[in-house]
């Protein structure tokens, strides 16, 4: 679940002219460079959260997330925050909750026969300087699901957008 941190307070158009200038600092089209180190290494990347395990388990985890790339990308979160890091950020303040991947949302109807979506971590919010990188995982998990289901290829393409 996303939060936003910060007051929508102003008029329409105030609101409507910081979006603009927010655009103007983080353009759509910038979103799609993959900025940072060409040389970064993955697995040293993961060998670090390793340290904090109960050593016992690591080996547990390397064979789950082995099963799939969706696997991959649901316990690689470090490798990703990496990557994403370096990209480009508009600075918009958010208190985000629980690790933003396909599988932890979930939608649930309610006594009123409507429906609504949310995270399904609810224990743990943190406060994230933008919210892109969430979004971006949220994204890249939709994408990754889509290819290892029996979802034409055209579908993940038309995610990213």
């Amino acid at each position: 679940m996303i939060v936003m941190a910060q007051n929508s307070s102003g008029t329409l158009a105030e609101r409507y002219d910081r979006g603009v200038r927010l655009r103007k600092k983080a353009p759509r089209e910038k979103h799609a460079d993959l900025l940072g180190s060409a040389t970064r290494d993955p697995v040293a990347i993961l060998a670090v959260a390793d340290r904090t395990r109960v050593p016992d388990l690591v080996p547990v985890r390397y064979e789950r997330m082995l099963q799939s790339p969706f696997a991959f990308l649901r316990g690689a979160a470090a490798v990703m925050a990496e990557d994403l890091k370096h990209q480009v950020a508009a600075g918009i303040a958010v208190q985000a909750c629980g690790d933003c991947h396909l599988m932890n949302f979930g939608a649930f109807a309610t006594p009123r026969r409507t429906s609504y979506s949310t995270s399904t971590i609810s224990t743990k919010r943190y406060p994230a300087s933008t919210s892109r990188r969430t979004f971006k995982r949220l994204a890249a998990s939709i994408a990754v699901a889509a290819l290892a289901g029996s979802i034409p290829r055209s579908a993940p393409r038309a995610t990213r957008r």
